[in-house]
């Protein structure tokens, strides 16, 4: 399993958060985000590209919302 970050966009009232996800793949966080929140979020990303944005200066002040994961309800 790896974990993956799902954002919201700006305007949305979790913009301030980001929700962790732990999934076999990219596809399968993506169902995550999916089933927790529906069609309201923006992006999910691997660690590398999260860390990539970060380095752009996105996602500073973030929180962490609880962790969803792949096979618990």
């Amino acid at each position: 399993m790896i974990y993956y970050i799902g954002t919201f966009g700006t305007g949305h009232e979790l913009h301030d958060k980001v929700q962790m996800i732990i999934a076999e793949s990219k596809e399968q966080a993506e169902q995550l985000m999916m089933d927790k929140h529906g069609k309201d979020w923006a992006f999910v990303y691997s660690p590398r590209e999260f860390r990539d944005e970060k380095l752009k200066g996105r996602f500073n002040n973030v929180k962490t919302l609880p962790t969803i994961k792949q096979g618990v309800a």
